[in-house]
């Protein structure tokens, strides 16, 4: 027999052992660091572009199965539905969804998000999902890693299948149509008065933004990447070298090659013009000058475009792996494994980082908390 005074000091073994992990802390989930996943969403069929982020919401289509083929002749593509979604950026959780498109494209104001599906551009509430209007642009050429869509100054400008529409984001109406001849093949950026993108002709194309009117262009070869930011427009020449233009007047400024490597990823943001090269270096250069601010070696070459927010250069790097740096000095602020490569560009928003891998997920990684500067 154990007697009562043993089972007494069992007792109170048992209820320490099971308080410990709350009185230590160790029971406690620590939270999340910068770098880490804060959720991931399964897209079955696939997304087509990089999902658009604004302030704490995310806005992305999809592909979802609606239900299993009755016998193995029914093609299972049959089965899936077209879905948009918003979800919060933080958690995924889903504010609202619609079943009629898929987006190839998506850009949000303050208030609106509008998303390209089919060569039709659809504007919903924020807040609701309630569809405001649609307008009807003159084609669309679908591409993977960089958005069609640019918001700026009230109007929405869309690369097509023969150039580039202006519409306006209050009405839909199309202002604008710019002919190319040919399809566009880069994302519209926008310095001032002038919106450029390239087309299949290997030309950048600079365009008044107020009447659609071509201002210039310039041989860009074979190569497809532009950034454009504060009176100049970023791109390469037929050789290969990084050139920077005036947006106005298309007049060299200034060209930049790390030679004997080549620059692989560009972007541009508040007067610095960043160039990721095939040795695994990412250069910092002064917009209007040329001059090069700082080098960062990365571990291994960059997978996509730099992304710059909030006084951070976020970098997609192979081997799954990000980093961010300061963008004033070039110094590491963090470095992360994840799950899976990015198959778009990143698209940050309210301390989350945001992207579609190559598994067919959406993730959703912890990014720096800090004001914007």
């Amino acid at each position: 027999m154990v007697s009562a005074r043993i089972r007494r000091t069992l007792l109170v073994f048992v209820f320490a052992l099971a308080a410990f992990p709350a009185l230590s802390g160790c029971g406690k989930k620590a939270p999340p660091k910068a770098g880490d996943v804060l959720w991931r969403r399964d897209t079955p069929a696939g997304v087509r572009i990089s999902p658009a982020v604004s302030g704490d919401e995310v806005f992305f289509g999809e592909w979802r199965i609606a239900g299993q083929p009755k016998s193995p002749g029914i093609i299972s593509l049959l089965l899936f539905r077209p879905h948009f979604y918003a979800v919060e950026a933080k958690t995924g959780k889903v504010r609202w969804h619609t079943e009629a498109l898929v987006a190839e494209g998506a850009v949000a104001s303050a208030e609106d998000v509008y998303a390209l599906a089919g060569g039709i551009l659809y504007c919903f509430d924020m807040q609701s999902g309630r569809q405001k209007w649609t307008g009807r642009l003159s084609g669309f050429e679908p591409f993977c890693e960089t958005p069609p869509l640019l918001l700026a100054n009230g109007v929405i400008y869309c690369t097509t299948r023969s150039g580039l529409d202006a519409v306006s984001a209050r009405s839909g109406a199309v202002l604008w149509s710019f002919s190319a001849g040919t399809a566009a093949v880069s994302q519209p950026v926008i310095s001032g008065g002038t919106i450029s993108f390239i087309a299949k002709d290997m030309f950048l194309h600079a365009v008044d933004a107020a009447t659609g009117t071509e201002k210039w262009r310039f041989n860009v070869g074979n190569h497809w990447r532009l950034a454009a930011d504060k009176g100049v427009v970023v791109s390469f020449d037929s050789s290969g070298s990084v050139v920077a233009l005036d947006a106005e007047t298309g007049a060299e400024k200034w060209r930049w090659k790390d030679k004997p490597c080549l620059v692989e990823r560009l972007a541009a943001a508040n007067g610095v013009v960043y160039c990721a090269t095939s040795d695994r270096k990412l250069c910092a250069v002064d917009a209007q000058k040329g001059s090069e601010k700082w080098t960062y070696k990365m571990p291994v070459p960059a997978e996509r475009d730099p992304t710059i927010a909030n006084g951070v250069v976020y970098v997609a790097l192979r081997h799954n792996r990000l980093c961010a740096l300061d963008a004033e000095t070039g110094n590491e602020k963090w470095r992360a494994d994840v799950p899976e490569l990015p198959a778009s560009n990143l698209a940050v928003g309210d301390g989350v980082i945001v992207y579609y891998g190559i598994d067919k997920y959406i993730y959703a990684v912890k990014a720096d908390e800090q004001e914007p500067r």
